[in-house]
Formats: C-alpha cells, sequence, structure tokens
C-alpha cells in the first residue's frame, strides 16, 4: 500500500527563541538612544533589518520569516521578497511612517496597536501572497505597518509561534518626536 503525505518545506518552530532589540537612534536620529522595538521569534527562523524592497518611507524595521528569502531584484512594492513564500510559510515585514508630513497625516486616521494580530485565511495586501494582510496602527506618535503572509499548508505550531510573536512585540512609547 502506498500512502502519499505532504512534505513540509520548513521546519517547526524551535522551542528557543532569539530576541532582538532595535536602538531608537539606528531608527532615526530624532528618536534617543536606547530600546525601542523588541521583539522574539523562534531561533530557526531568519530575521533581516536590511530593507528588502525600494522602499524607502515607511523604513523596514525588520522582516522575519520561517524559510530563507530568496534574493533577487528589488521593486517599489512593500513585501516584494514575501513572493517566494512556501505553501506552510510565514513572513513578516514590520516598518515605521518617518516622514514629518505623512506621519502628521496618517496619525489621526490610525487606530491604537491592536491587542491581538489575527493571522489572515483570505484576502492579499500588497506584494504579499496570499493569504496576507497589512496593519496600520499607532503607539504614541508612531505609525507602525505590519504586512503578514502565511500559507495555507502552515502548520498550527507556525501560525502560534508567529502570533506569539506578534502580539508580544514590545514598541517604546515616545512622548516626543
Amino acid at each position: 500500500m502506498l500512502v502519499a503525505a505532504a512534505a513540509a518545506s520548513t521546519a517547526a518552530p524551535s522551542r528557543h527563541t532569539l530576541r532582538v532589540v532595535i536602538d531608537g537612534r539606528s531608527i532615526a536620529r530624532r528618536f534617543p538612544t536606547g530600546p525601542s522595538i523588541a521583539v522574539r521569534y523562534p531561533a530557526n527562523w531568519h530575521l533581516t533589518r536590511r530593507r528588502l524592497d525600494n522602499v524607502v518611507d515607511p523604513h523596514t524595521l525588520f522582516a522575519v520569516s520561517n524559510y530563507r528569502r530568496r534574493r533577487g531584484p528589488v521593486d517599489d512594492c512593500d513585501g516584494t521578497r514575501a513572493r517566494g513564500r512556501p505553501a506552510d510559510g510565514a513572513f513578516v515585514l514590520v516598518q515605521e511612517l518617518l516622514d514629518g508630513a505623512s506621519l502628521r497625516r496618517s496619525l489621526p486616521r490610525l487606530s491604537t496597536r491592536p491587542k491581538r494580530f489575527r493571522l489572515p485565511t483570505e484576502g492579499q495586501a500588497g506584494c504579499l501572497p496570499a493569504p496576507s494582510v497589512a496593519y496600520q496602527f499607532r503607539v504614541a506618535r508612531r505609525a507602525f505597518y505590519v504586512w503578514i503572509s502565511i500559507g495555507r499548508r502552515a502548520s498550527p505550531q507556525t501560525r502560534a509561534a508567529l502570533t506569539r510573536a506578534l502580539d508580544r512585540m514590545w514598541i517604546a512609547r515616545y512622548a516626543k518626536q
């Protein structure tokens, strides 16, 4: 008897985690020195602080995925690098709006940070493969974009690890900018 099983292309999330803390000055000169944003993610996932596309503002803070992102040409669309996401893959891109004029226009219309990030089951956001979603929110006088793409075959463990990383992400509340 032959039994076909769909093999996972990504490893199960490690129980061990890594923590990245991004200094305020590395984001913008007007931010104070010291922790500005922190996230904890599975140790076998891949995090980069490099800009993954030609988008300058909002500024890329980090991207994390449970697969190695392919190198290739970049374009002007948020989430370009997630296009190679496997069916069981997870990708998150976190950006902050830094341009003063855009920030002043955006802040009044943005809601506060969600208490829980809901992973997409349908829809498409930006250049991310479906299912994907984009969250826009503020923390004090800061505006953020969180782009999430998760494959339909992602395991419950991958979904839980991604949700945990997003829900526990810490963002400093700067009084003035």
